[in-house]
């Protein structure tokens, strides 16, 4: 059914480089989640696929409420007392190279986390879903992730906890000392288990991991996830599956295999 927009909704747009995700959860009347996702053509920009979406009536809300959108981007940390907005495209394009694409480089404050993310979107994209939604505000995917995973950490405990999840292709790794974070990176291209484990023990290794009295869990259900958290408990036995259904399983709507676990965290605001 077409989605509709009150003045009191939020219409959730998540730009990937595979799907873009269209979804409204109405969590007032009947905690329905309405969602559209549309497959990217590989062989079209990525502008182009969403001028493609946004031109099916019959699937995208229209309304006055509020447009969030959440970018899979690459992510850099920036500590807090050292941010200057002046500052962060240098910061940003230092570290991350975006060819020939005018970007436009957003960010995301993590003031409990002493952290400011910097996140990108092309410019042409956003011109294209500012056209469609004046006043949508960009985000990173990563962002409600990270404060959804550090409300599962204890303040005051002096061991840590690592977050291992993967979407996209990507193998993200967020660690926590205490409820504080104290690495998150990103990996692109990890498909393969094997793969997934190098990158893992790098981390462990730079993070100092105890395996007698940190924690590891590994998010999602699939069989990849399912033979990753096998594999790294042989190394690290304080390992665990972390399934999105048992954090949420009140929400049954929300858990369907075509949202990934950020945009349910995001929508259902677990944090």
């Amino acid at each position: 059914m077409p989605m509709t927009l009150g003045n009191s909704d939020t219409l959730y747009i998540r730009i990937g480089g595979d799907r873009l995700i269209f979804a409204r959860y109405d969590r007032v009347k009947d905690n329905t989640l309405n969602y559209r996702c549309f497959n990217v053509n590989k062989n079209m920009s990525l502008n182009a696929n969403m001028l493609k979406a946004l031109n099916s009536r019959s699937s995208l809300g229209e309304g006055a409420g509020r447009v969030y959108v959440c970018v899979d981007t690459p992510v850099t940390l920036v500590p807090l007392n050292e941010f200057d907005d002046d500052e962060m495209n240098d910061i940003y394009s230092y570290n991350f190279s975006s060819g020939n694409r005018p970007m436009r480089v957003f960010y995301d404050m993590l003031p409990l986390q002493n952290a400011v993310m910097l996140g990108a979107v092309d410019k042409d994209l956003e011109h294209t879903l500012l056209e469609a939604y004046p006043g949508a505000t960009f985000h990173s995917c990563l962002m409600p992730l990270v404060l959804h995973y550090a409300s599962l950490c204890e303040g005051n405990s002096g061991s840590g906890k690592m977050f291992v999840s993967t979407e996209g292709g990507n193998l993200t790794v967020a660690s926590f000392r205490g409820n504080k974070l104290s690495l998150l990176n990103t990996f692109a291209g990890v498909k393969q288990v094997e793969d997934a484990l190098y990158y893992i023990f790098s981390v462990a290794r730079q993070w100092n991991i105890v395996p007698s009295a940190d924690e590891v869990y590994v998010v999602g259900g699939d069989p990849f996830e399912q033979t990753l958290s096998a594999q790294l408990g042989k190394y690290i036995p304080n390992t665990y599956p972390f399934n999105p259904s048992d954090v949420q399983g009140r929400r049954v709507q929300a858990l369907l295999k075509d949202i990934p676990y950020d945009m349910i965290v995001l929508i259902l605001k677990a944090f």
